[in-house]
């Protein structure tokens, strides 16, 4: 079969055309996977799980900013701080392939989790300090 001939040609794209719409077809037919009740289940457990961290992470903060009267403790937020922004998205990433995420939704969750934290985390301190300052007025 050469393309140089006209009929050749013809009968490739013939060919081409009848599979596209072959495959177009196939596309058509596959509904979208239905989502597992143990696969909802795992999700709705894990973000509980990651509500309950992130409300941990903001108390334990908190007491810890009520709790700090020394000078020597002013160097202990941060440390703390570092050390739940490097343990808590490592823990996220753990938790996520629990739950069977495609590979683009498991960045966007793990994403807006890690974000979550920082919120709750810069939330706490900037709420902490606020009121100290009006405490002080």
């Amino acid at each position: 079969m050469s393309i140089d001939d006209t009929d050749c040609a013809s009968a490739i794209r013939e060919k081409n055309l009848r599979s596209l719409q072959e495959m177009l077809k196939k596309k058509g037919q596959r509904s979208k996977p239905k989502l597992e009740s143990k696969t909802l289940l795992t999700r709705c457990v894990v973000s509980l799980l990651v509500m309950g961290l992130l409300a941990g992470v903001g108390f334990g903060l908190y007491k810890l900013r009520e709790a700090e009267k020394t000078n020597e403790a002013v160097y202990i937020i941060p440390i703390v701080i570092q050390g739940i922004m490097l343990l808590l998205p490592w823990l996220f990433s753990v938790i996520s392939q629990l739950e069977k995420w495609s590979a683009q939704d498991g960045i966007f969750v793990r994403l807006t989790r890690s974000f979550l934290l920082a919120g709750v985390m810069l939330g706490v301190i900037v709420g902490f300090s606020l009121s100290l300052v009006t405490s002080y007025l």
